[in-house]
């Protein structure tokens, strides 16, 4: 139990590793009780408050845990910002995947509440509510996320068996404790995970997110209403991410698209919702007012994530930031470039297939906890262009 000792917390500062450091090693000295998974698994439940991105790399674990229970009720708890997402993936039938919404408020971008304890206690309730209304307990809970207020909830819930990570404290409580890899893809790592609780192997897949002909088409539709003709190759560019660390400079963005308009070759779609449209006049303001015409702005066009699948599905090529949007993208199996720059590491969060492509710079600060990526050259990213249109 004295490997708490070597833990490794995804906290990037000294006080909160050193506190989680002593309560878990208490913790597991006196109170951690491991129990076996049971035997017969009925109704399950995941948990994936987090970012959008967080969940398409959890997709291919919702399938195969799917494949492996197919008589289970699998209950998911996500972002309100990520129901859509589940809600119109054609894989997730709902007579089997069931929808439970909270917004994490320590999950919320930008941060401003670093710990939720009255929120712990609001998810108590929804799980309890929750299993009032199926007439049972859950079998068992899976946290993808790996987050102590998550375990907090779960155990007080009285959920009988309990796997994830330990990495931000109170691995103590989960009967299946997976350390987190820094060099597996994040949807491995996934995989990995539920393989060690004990459910069977779950072999590596990427993520893939089926749409419906009738959201191709609306899709389609709506770039028809906004001038474009499908005779030329559609470049869809997202400037946004979450974090404005993540995103690559305006101007830069702004260069791209200019580049693609002087080849008269391509017509340049612009996409974001309705939060991304400031962002996005501060782009087309670097450009020449003659190229900007010709530039399709669907900023605020697009303002559910169930019309943007549909109109990702229509665009020849994608490019963006590490982004719940650009992840999405990938899924779809549209071609996408994927400019890395902040503290995410492209080797373990980098959107997969063949026909996606990570562009990034080399990190700084390589012997600190978190490495930093700056902003890559217009002249990287352009080599990565050229070599998918």
């Amino acid at each position: 139990m004295v490997r708490t000792n070597l833990r490794k917390y995804s906290y990037k500062k000294v006080f909160p590793r050193f506190c989680f450091g002593i309560l878990d090693f208490i913790g597991f000295l006196f109170f951690s009780r491991k129990r076996d998974i049971p035997k017969n698994i009925s109704n399950i439940l995941v948990f994936r408050p987090d970012h959008l991105g967080d969940v398409v790399f959890s997709i291919p674990s919702l399938e195969i845990l799917k494949e492996k229970f197919p008589d289970a009720q699998i209950d998911i708890l996500i972002g309100p910002w990520s129901s859509s997402l589940i809600k119109n993936t054609t894989q997730f039938d709902s007579n089997n995947f069931h929808i439970l919404e909270y917004a994490c408020p320590w999950l919320n971008r930008p941060k401003i509440v670093k710990f939720g304890f009255l929120s712990i206690f609001q998810i108590v309730k929804l799980l309890k509510d929750r299993m009032l209304e199926i007439g049972r307990t859950y079998d068992i809970a899976i946290d993808l996320r790996g987050d102590f207020q998550l375990i907090m909830a779960a155990r007080i819930a009285r959920i009988p068996f309990l796997a994830g990570r330990g990495s931000t404290g109170l691995g103590f409580l989960l009967d299946t404790d997976v350390r987190i890899f820094e060099d597996r893809h994040l949807v491995e790592s996934n995989l990995f995970l539920l393989e060690k609780s004990g459910l069977g192997e779950f072999p590596f897949k990427e993520p893939e997110i089926k749409i419906s002909s009738e959201n191709k088409d609306r899709g389609s539709s709506i770039l028809r209403e906004n001038g474009a003709n499908f005779l030329k190759p559609l470049i869809g560019i997202h400037p946004g991410a979450g974090l404005g660390d993540k995103r690559w400079p305006s101007e830069k963005m702004a260069a791209l698209v200019e580049r693609f308009l002087l080849k008269k070759r391509y017509q340049v779609v612009l996409l974001g919702g309705p939060d991304d449209k400031q962002l996005i006049q501060k782009l087309l303001e670097f450009l020449p007012p003659l190229l900007k015409e010709e530039v399709i702005d669907l900023s605020g066009k697009v303002n559910s994530l169930r019309t943007f699948m549909g109109v990702i599905k229509n665009i020849n090529l994608y490019i963006g930031n590490d982004s719940g949007p650009t992840h999405i993208a990938s899924a779809i199996n549209v071609p996408v470039v994927c400019i890395f720059q902040g503290t995410n590491d492209p080797s373990i969060c980098r959107p997969l297939g063949n026909s996606a492509f990570t562009v990034s710079a080399e990190p700084k600060n390589r012997k600190r906890i978190q490495k930093e990526y700056p902003p890559p050259s217009f002249e990287e990213v352009c080599k990565v262009v050229d070599r998918c249109v």
